[in-house]
């Protein structure tokens, strides 16, 4: 793969009602920069998935975010195209927060 950091994002609700004139908050992940539109709070990481947590309290949103080198994935194979280690991700990530589920049940 081309790109020695992936920037995976998951937003567990879709960003509506954004406008080019708002403020932006900006966050320094693993050398990335990030400019979240509206006002962001960073509320935690959760180390087990090196994700850090943040939270918009007016839009009542949360964002998930991981930036880390994709060879760091158990599941990495340098044959895997963009699209298909997205794809690897996207089940493992599933999988993880399925496994968190049933722990707090």
């Amino acid at each position: 793969m081309k790109l020695k950091l992936l920037k995976i994002i998951f937003i567990t609700f879709l960003f509506s009602n954004l406008s080019f004139g708002q403020s932006k908050s900006p966050f320094l992940i693993n050398n990335e920069l990030f400019e979240l539109p509206g006002k962001w709070k960073h509320i935690g990481k959760i180390e087990n998935s090196a994700q850090w947590a943040f939270a918009n309290k007016k839009s009542k949103l949360t964002l998930l975010i991981n930036v880390r080198k994709v060879e760091n994935f158990e599941f990495y194979n340098k044959e895997l195209s963009e699209f298909e280690f997205l794809t690897k991700f996207y089940l493992w990530e599933t999988e993880f927060w399925e496994k968190m589920t049933k722990c707090r049940n």
